[in-house]
């Protein structure tokens, strides 16, 4: 991960949807895609993360949402917890000899319901002990993630998948 503008790495700073795009594709070393046409419409090919939000697009690890009939990333938009657990479990389905989730592994998050639109990702997660709650029982899915938060669960999931 780069510091931010300042020179600094603010841990507690929110990350946002392009920081995270470019810290998983260069952490996971990716094949970088280029693109001619965006995908979204918020992300055009002048902006600094245009090639790694296409990239992780490429490979299935984020998804942009339909507004005014056009698809949109949100890139300088706060990626939550939940957003950030689906991202990291998408690459981690794809990746070849990783286990897939064991049968019935419950979470213990009371916040995160078996209908939540991200509830497998975060259970996937949970199971091989790369993210952690707020407490015990809370997960917080719909909290922005820290750039300290990203860091952490991206250096367990290369610590897992080297290991």
């Amino acid at each position: 991960m780069q510091g931010t503008p300042a020179g600094n790495f603010e841990p507690r700073k929110n990350i946002t949807r392009a920081e995270f795009a470019k810290t998983a594709v260069v952490a996971l070393g990716l094949d970088m895609t280029q693109r001619l046409t965006p995908t979204f419409a918020d992300v055009p090919k002048t902006a600094w993360h245009y090639d790694y939000v296409e990239t992780a697009a490429e490979y299935g690890l984020v998804e942009g949402s339909t507004r005014g009939g056009r698809a949109v990333f949100l890139p300088n938009e706060p990626i939550t917890r939940a957003e950030i657990a689906a991202v990291v479990s998408r690459f981690l389905r794809g990746f070849q000899g990783f286990p897939g989730a064991a049968a019935a592994v419950d979470i213990p998050f009371a916040d995160v319901s078996a209908d939540h639109w991200a509830y497998e990702d975060i259970r996937y997660l949970h199971q091989f002990e790369l993210l952690k709650g707020k407490s015990a029982d809370r997960f917080a899915p719909a909290d922005n993630a820290s750039r300290a938060e990203a860091a952490v669960l991206l250096e367990r999931l290369l610590a897992l998948r080297d290991g």
